[in-house]
């Protein structure tokens, strides 16, 4: 029985090696295409909404990035927030008469109540869209002209809707560079290949795209008012309905406001709840498919069995630093530039920290901008303090 434990673990240890520098294949290729512009169509018009709720760190110049980066001026900004008295609001509004030449409006949505506020602002501001392609954009992602170009070529070559890739960009101290070794080197490593191998629509809130078309073939935006990760809903519904979806060639870079290590363990609990909510069965052997976990599991069954620990160790310390070398690749094609070196040796440590982070996924109450809702299966999410907010 150990014998086969021990070939086995062997075997699925270094399937998993071998499945990180696919990742890292798929990465280069994928984020080092560049259609060429001759050969494409392109969509005129499209409309971004970005749903704000509170401040963030950079949140101007992030809206001035949108400007600033559409540059053929193919962008209606409409900029959904719940009211007057958000702390954001004297920012949009600045910025709307900064760029008073721009099509910018500001949008009041009122209350979301029992919504969740960032599909409720997408809600209430999906009407007020005069143009046949909109881009939800989250308050703290920066356009830049090369993803506004592969959006407009996407939506102008045919595709119902369009994802990029949330990229942390430039982490500047070590809560930051937890965040981003977190988010580009745990959630964005396997994207390319998952979109190559099994069309899985890699959403992310931070840039993504409908068609009109599709929000109505799809239900509406109404219909997932519910649910908590409003974007892996929406990629799904659309590859259900048989929409044709592109993954962009170009990322979308971000800074999320967190302050401490503390913070980044934090945000990824409260994601893992709702990775949780929406993939119950596959949550529950996420572990397996970490190559780290696998290659540390075979050389403790060596080791117990005093048969190929050499062997063992020579494919865990592969592992470790195939996880570096990875991150460094990646980061070098996706943000053409890479972290300080020690940052890389986060990577295999954060795959042991992710092990609580996973356990602290099964809890089912959650707390998000001032409210607190309570998760159940398919994504969906219950407003606990809903009455209290709306009085």
């Amino acid at each position: 029985m150990l014998s086969c434990l021990h070939y086995l673990s062997a075997a699925w240890a270094a399937v998993l090696l071998a499945g990180l520098w696919a990742c890292a294949l798929a990465t280069f290729r994928h984020f080092g295409r560049n259609a060429s512009s001759n050969q494409s169509s392109f969509a005129e018009k499209m409309t971004l909404i970005r749903p704000i709720r509170g401040l963030n760190d950079g949140i101007r110049e992030a809206l001035e990035s949108i400007a600033e980066s559409d540059i053929q001026r193919r962008f209606e900004i409409l900029i959904a927030m719940e009211s007057s008295d958000d702390p954001a609001y004297p920012i949009a509004v600045g910025f709307s008469q900064y760029k008073a030449d721009r099509n910018v409006s500001i949008v009041l949505t009122g209350p979301s109540k029992d919504r969740m506020g960032k599909i409720h602002n997408m809600i209430e501001a999906f009407p007020k869209a005069k143009n046949p392609f909109i881009v939800f954009s989250d308050a703290d992602a920066w356009a830049n002209p090369a993803l506004i170009r592969e959006t407009s070529r996407a939506f102008g070559s045919g595709y119902d809707a369009v994802f990029a890739l949330p990229y942390f960009a430039d982490p500047r101290n070590a809560a930051e560079m937890s965040f981003a070794v977190a988010l580009n080197h745990g959630f964005s490593t396997p994207a390319a290949l998952s979109y190559y191998l099994f069309n899985f629509p890699f959403c992310a809130g931070a840039w993504m795209g409908f068609s009109k078309n599709i929000i109505e073939k799809i239900g509406g935006l109404e219909s997932f008012e519910k649910r908590i990760a409003d974007d892996y809903a929406l990629g799904m519904a659309v590859v259900k309905a048989g929409g044709k979806h592109a993954f962009l060639s170009r990322p979308v870079f971000f800074r999320e406001t967190t302050t401490s290590v503390k913070d980044t363990f934090q945000h990824l609990s409260k994601w893992a709840s709702i990775i949780h909510s929406c993939l119950p069965n596959l949550y529950w052997i996420a572990p397996l498919f970490s190559p780290t976990h696998a290659s540390l599991l075979f050389l403790i069954i060596a080791w117990a069995s005093h048969w190929h620990v050499l062997a063992a160790l020579i494919l865990f310390t592969a592992t470790i630093l195939s996880r570096i070398l990875v991150g460094v690749i990646q980061d070098l094609r996706i943000a053409r530039a890479a972290m300080p070196f020690y940052s890389y040796l986060g990577i295999p440590l954060f795959d042991f920290i992710a092990t609580g982070i996973w356990l602290s996924g099964f809890r089912r109450n959650i707390h998000w901008r001032n409210k607190s809702y309570r998760l159940s299966r398919g994504c969906k999410a219950e407003v606990l303090n809903a009455d209290l907010l709306s009085n």
